[in-house]
């Protein structure tokens, strides 16, 4: 269904971008709220402005959060912009230089906001980018990237209706979660297939794998119907995959991304010479951190000629050290001390250069 796949997507259907897509879903909204409610465990806010989707995850993971953000302060700033913006309930127009002003008395029990410190002001820019891109701010004077060299830099904002629904507060749906008989576990299991790139289990009693071999069928069905994914079980993971392009994909088109998947197509050639061995819990691979490291490095040296400027200059021990964090924001390794576990959807996406 073409309009629950757009709630996914999107962070909310605003009518004035899209209003033919608005009624489109609000027309299906019946059928679309069922399933989410009593699946997934989320609630749809629809209003004459926008309809919207509360995503909330199982777990929270690093990879969900804001990808233009670089540092916690971001977030920290983007909470009390939020706060500012809700206390200006007669006001709706403001200025930046007034902005700065109040943001530290906001956050003052948490951190220190000093703006003559470039990596502050550089910190505020992007949050307001972030806030002017998805709606909750309009810009009608200035450029906000000039307070990154100049913290006198105004900018004139106007605060969205859209600004109200931003926030989400679910009180207690963490403990909901944790049933493992009703329908919290329903939710749970949805929840991680709609929002994480696979669920692993090592022993067949975990409790999500009990949950998903005995509903296999009926959670493969409900799942085809609504989103036109296609549920796919093995002896120690489930996954949702989807022919066509959903959110954030793996692999990225990008240079980290392909190197993932040479190391990945290098892996499963050693698994299948029997130079490296499943382990006995399931179809895990655990090997030395400086073994991994190591096969990183032949890589290198045998086709690093194919990698980007950035990534042939760049330092083996840095290369290896983001390809590590790339690879367990995607859930395809796990590090565990000095040695590394790798989870079966290494091998299902893997990549070779031509000779």
């Amino acid at each position: 269904m073409e309009e629950i796949i757009a709630l996914l997507e999107n962070l909310w259907i605003d009518k004035e971008k899209d209003r033919e897509l608005y009624y489109r879903v609000k027309k299906k909204l019946p059928e679309i709220s069922r399933f989410f409610y009593e699946k997934v465990g989320w609630n749809i806010i629809v209003t004459e402005q926008l309809i919207k989707l509360e995503k909330l995850p199982a777990t929270p993971e690093k990879y969900m959060g804001i990808e233009r953000f670089q540092e916690k302060l971001d977030y920290c700033i983007l909470c009390a912009l939020m706060i500012y913006l809700e206390d200006r309930e007669d006001e709706r127009q403001f200025d930046l230089q007034k902005l700065v002003e109040e943001l530290p008395h906001i956050l003052r029990e948490d951190i220190e906001l000093d703006w003559s410190q470039h990596i502050q002001r550089k910190s505020l820019v992007r949050v307001l980018l972030y806030a002017q891109e998805i709606g909750l701010i309009k810009k009608y004077d200035g450029k906000v990237e000039a307070f990154t060299t100049d913290e006198r830099a105004d900018v004139l904002y106007e605060k969205t209706e859209l600004a109200q629904y931003f926030t989400i507060v679910e009180k207690g749906f963490e403990e909901t979660l944790e049933d493992d008989q009703g329908r919290g576990r329903t939710n749970r299991v949805y929840r991680k297939l709609l929002t994480t790139p696979a669920i692993y289990w090592e022993e067949n009693i975990d409790r999500d794998s009990i949950y998903i071999r005995q509903e296999r069928e009926a959670i493969k069905s409900t799942l085809k119907k609504f989103t036109g994914g296609v549920l796919e079980v093995k002896r120690n993971s489930a996954f949702l995959l989807f022919e066509k392009e959903l959110g954030e994909m793996y692999p990225k088109k990008n240079m980290l991304g392909e190197i993932a998947l040479i190391v990945s197509g290098k892996i499963r050639e050693l698994l299948e010479a029997e130079k490296l061995k499943v382990m006995d819990s399931g179809d895990f691979i655990l090997i030395e951190r400086g073994e991994f490291f190591q096969i990183l490095r032949e890589i290198k040296e045998s086709s690093g000629i194919n990698w980007s400027k950035e990534y042939r200059d760049m330092s083996l021990e840095k290369t290896f050290e983001q390809l590590l964090e790339f690879m367990r924001e995607w859930q395809l390794l796990e590090i565990i001390e000095d040695k590394i576990k790798l989870y079966p959807t290494i091998g299902k996406y893997t990549g070779y250069y031509r000779r």
